[in-house]
């Protein structure tokens, strides 16, 4: 197991690539959620926000926690989780913009 990690962490292939996307889905969260602002956010940067966290999750989980060489049961069980959580966020966000 521990040759394994090594192999994983001296493995440098796509981690810029994979860095460069967490980022820029931190600025896109930033743009979209304006943390300076009290106001409330249109629905349309809600969706956005969620879609870049979306990313964030998915790299995050498959890379970072080498999701991708689990069971199929815990990535659908996770994907199922995640997409429930964007779900319910969205459906709060889309009550709140009717109730305007």
């Amino acid at each position: 197991a521990s040759r394994n990690f090594r192999r994983y962490v001296n493995d440098r292939s796509g981690s810029a690539g994979r860095w460069f996307i967490l980022m820029s889905m931190t600025v896109v969260s930033l743009v979209a959620g304006d943390p300076t602002d009290g106001r409330r956010l249109p629905f349309l940067w809600v969706v956005i926000l969620l879609a870049a966290a979306a990313i964030k999750a998915r790299q995050i989980l498959w890379v970072f926690l080498n999701l991708r060489q689990s069971t199929t049961t815990w990535k659908a069980t996770l994907a199922a989780f995640l997409g429930t959580i964007i779900v319910i966020v969205l459906a709060c966000a889309g009550v709140s913009a009717l109730m305007k």
